[in-house]
């Protein structure tokens, strides 16, 4: 017979427990099976093991509990409470990678169980047991009204191993009928603080909900002289754990006691002899006393001060003076060039105007020589008819003439303009005005012709 295989040893078990969201002096909750026992309040009043600030978080909102295998989790006493999105209503056993929430506060919880305990299922029949040797049945998986999971029967059958023994007859056969005569059949032990054992009902942790001397108690590894490895089960998001049979290297940094006082009166682990420890509180700082610096050096500083605002002054007084001198010469010289700029461009413009006055005169001059014979005809005629008009009577003849020679002349200025020609009519209103400067129509004649033949504006 062939010898069989060894028993493997079981894996040490583990959780952590991380604060994903909310504000915490602690964040890092490391447990291992070398802990048989931590328990903690989770709330956001001081008087809770574990505080958390966040909106919705009740003072004491729900407990977390160890009992060397399995993390469970309370139900909620005040607020709501969820894992993976899932209300709890009752104790639940912690598996796997999860998410805890309560109020708007997280926690991301990872185990090294991936199986949770099932409970009984009271109602079910029981499961038929085989008496052929080789074949084996086990129990039905809880019903739906005990746990939310869909109800599944599992069906195993023992292997067929050419390592293991074969099977004598009464030594494996399943007796049908109940035990022999005189045995009682054996109790399981109870499980350690209330972890619900194989097949039964989960129940929460003895003590009845939150007591106040378990709210902040969890298990003081150093009073119980474990001394645990610093490494834990795989991080969220790190490499997989190593597999059944291989040595597992666990961080139990569970959260460290308070040197100063616990839940029982006040009073220390080794006082009052409890295993369980208070965790972790953020030491007091020491403050320090205000100390004054030397008088001396209070001297120096105050000389320094005031030399450093004397120089910072006299800095910008200079500064300010040197700005005004600047612009007062930019402001003088601006001034004369402008002045010098408005002398030059009257200069020019005297001289543009000297320069077209000039060049008019000389084409008005052209003009009045090109009417000249007509305006000398027309003063003729006017003078013959003026002697022949007066034939012996008493009035003023060089008026009379000087009349008809203007009306003659003007007479040609307006035949000139019914002809368009200008150039010749103003010839002709240039003489009219100016030996006839009392009549305005003239001048006005003159300037409008200018601007028409040159574009020249009006006088």
């Amino acid at each position: 017979m062939s010898e069989g295989a060894g028993p493997v040893p079981s894996p040490s078990q583990w959780a952590r427990v991380q604060l994903a969201q909310g504000h915490s002096d602690a964040g890092l909750w490391d447990l291992s099976s070398d802990v048989p026992e931590a328990r903690i309040s989770i709330g956001s009043a001081p008087e809770a093991g574990w505080v958390v600030s966040a909106p919705d978080v009740a003072p004491v909102h729900f407990e977390l509990f160890w009992d060397g295998n399995s993390l469970w989790l309370s139900p909620p006493q005040a607020g709501e409470l969820t894992v993976d999105g899932e209300r709890v209503g009752a104790w639940r056993q912690l598996v796997g990678r999860s998410r805890v929430e309560f109020g708007r506060a997280a926690f991301l919880v990872e185990t090294s169980q991936t199986i949770a305990v099932p409970p009984a299922a009271p109602h079910e029949p029981a499961a038929e047991i085989s008496t052929t040797p080789g074949d084996y049945v086990g129990g039905r998986v809880p019903s739906a009204d005990v746990f939310d999971d869909d109800p599944t029967a599992a069906l195993m059958s023992r292997p067929d191993l050419d390592s293991m023994p074969p099977l004598e007859a009464d030594a494996t056969r399943m007796i049908d009928g109940g035990l022999p005569g005189g045995m009682e059949p054996i109790a399981p032990a109870g499980p350690a603080f209330g972890r619900p054992m194989l097949g039964a009902v989960a129940q929460p942790p003895t003590g009845g909900g939150l007591g106040q001397e378990m709210k902040t108690q969890i298990l003081d590894t150093g009073a119980a002289g474990l001394d645990l490895p610093r490494d834990s089960g795989p991080s969220f998001g790190g490499p997989p754990g190593p597999a059944l049979g291989k040595e597992r290297q666990i961080q139990t940094d569970v959260l460290s006691a308070s040197p100063a006082s616990s839940a029982s009166g006040g009073k220390s682990v080794s006082e009052t002899g409890s295993q369980f420890a208070l965790p972790p509180v953020v030491p007091p700082k020491e403050k320090k006393k205000l100390e004054l610096p030397p008088k001396r050096t209070l001297i120096l500083a105050g000389v320094t001060l005031l030399v450093a605002v004397v120089v910072l002054a006299t800095s910008v007084a200079q500064r300010q003076e040197q700005d005004a001198q600047y612009a007062d010469a930019v402001a003088r010289s601006v001034s004369q060039g402008a002045a010098e700029a408005a002398e030059s461009a009257r200069a020019r413009a005297a001289e543009e105007i000297q320069g077209r006055a000039a060049s008019r005169a000389e084409r008005e001059a052209a003009l009045l020589t090109e009417v000249d014979e007509k305006i000398q005809t027309a003063l003729r005629d006017a003078s013959a008819a003026a002697e022949a008009a007066a034939d012996g009577e008493d009035f003023d003849q060089e008026a009379d003439a000087a009349e008809r020679a203007r009306l003659a002349i003007q007479m040609h200025a307006v035949e000139a303009l019914a002809h368009n020609d200008q150039r010749q009519a103003l010839g002709f209103y240039l003489w009219l005005a100016e030996h006839h400067p009392d009549v305005s129509i003239y001048g006005s004649a003159v300037d409008a012709l200018r601007e028409a033949l040159r574009g020249e504006p009006s006088r």
